[in-house]
């Protein structure tokens, strides 16, 4: 999960709180980018913020650079909780951050089957019988 917020921009659309249920997320002005920011003077996939273990991480290539905390950055940069980046005319703050540990497809349906046996034992009840009756007419 990455966390931030962007605070300035030149599309005052864009500011505002984001939070990302991933261990990697790109910037930059791409629509395929988790934060696309229209803006000419940024490559298609300006940055990347991503989680490796408990740290997270800024990429960019070597010829693009960025200011964290107010320092000219290129390359690979290791951030902190309250970090500023500016990107060209875009700055925002580094709110949070936790890896994300990915579940299967199985995992996630598993767990939200456990969760409805908690809270609507009926529907458990009634999933059962029609799974029941689905066996016999095959």
């Amino acid at each position: 999960m990455i966390e931030l917020e962007i605070f300035k921009t030149l599309d005052s659309q864009r500011v505002g709180k984001y939070k990302f249920f991933e261990n990697s997320i790109t910037i930059g002005s791409s629509p395929h980018c988790q934060i696309f920011i229209p803006d000419d003077d940024l490559t298609e996939e300006h940055i990347i913020l991503k989680i490796e273990g408990v740290k997270l991480y800024l990429y960019q290539s070597q010829d693009q650079y960025c200011h964290v905390n107010k320092m000219r950055t290129t390359g690979r940069k290791t951030l902190k909780l309250t970090d500023s980046i500016k990107i060209n005319n875009t700055e925002f703050k580094l709110l949070n951050f936790l890896e994300e540990k990915l579940k299967t497809r199985k995992q996630q349906l598993n767990d939200r089957i456990n969760e409805i046996e908690k809270t609507d034992k009926d529907l458990i009840t009634l999933l059962q019988k029609l799974s029941e009756t689905d066996e016999k007419l095959f």
